[in-house]
């Protein structure tokens, strides 16, 4: 009886070792990134490829199997660094703690309640001078396909971004396809957006053939 209540224990205690294995690993499908969640849980999701730019920071799908993408900041909020799939990041929001051209650095410092960094707004044309203790402004902005760098030149705009207009501005994301249900039509460029189209559905025929009988001889 002992017996069968210690083989029934290390039984269970065998599934359970194997179950937690199991949630860990997440076990994503082929083409999927596990992403740990602040309560400990795993979520399988499709990668966004690229380089998230400023104020539209790398965000994990919502659900499990859904698609990554660079979800915009909403308004009053900011997200002043790059992000991509192995380093997410968040929008907090915009206090009045930095001078008109600048924009908070740190998010990490604001939630200790200590002042923190700023770094020139690029957004509105301010770029760094002095080793970064002053910001100068660009009087013009910079063209299709590029974004004020910090030397205060213009560059051309990382892969899978793009901006599409001429003056002020940092270039934006892709449209993730994916997330919109759609299947990419078309990758954008530095200057133009990817073009998405609506997903085509494989209808499978079944054919039969029918093959003439063999005529016999004297026919």
């Amino acid at each position: 009886m002992a017996g069968s209540k210690l083989s029934a224990v290390v039984v269970i205690s065998i599934c359970f070792v194997i179950f937690v294995s199991k949630s860990e690993s997440g076990h994503c499908n082929s083409g999927q990134t596990v992403h740990i969640l602040p309560n400990g849980s795993a979520r399988c999701c499709i990668p966004w490829p690229y380089t998230c730019p400023i104020n539209y920071p790398y965000t994990i799908c919502d659900k499990d199997g859904g698609p990554d993408v660079c979800r915009k900041c909403p308004s009053g909020s900011i997200q002043p660094n790059l992000s991509n799939s192995t380093h997410p990041k968040s929008c907090f929001k915009n206090r009045p703690i930095c001078s008109e051209d600048k924009v908070p650095l740190n998010r990490v410092e604001m939630l200790r309640g200590v002042r923190p960094s700023c770094i020139c707004d690029r957004a509105n044309n301010y770029f760094p001078i002095m080793g970064g203790i002053g910001c100068d402004f660009k009087p013009r902005g910079c063209p299709k396909g590029k974004e004020l760098q910090v030397n205060g030149t213009c560059g051309e705009c990382l892969l899978g971004t793009y901006k599409d207009w001429g003056g002020f501005g940092l270039c934006k994301p892709w449209t993730n396809c994916e997330s919109k249900r759609l299947s990419l039509k078309l990758n954008g460029t530095t200057s133009t957006d990817a073009k998405c189209e609506k997903q085509s559905k494989v209808i499978s025929k079944h054919v039969t053939s029918v093959m003439p009988m063999n005529r016999t001889l004297g026919e």
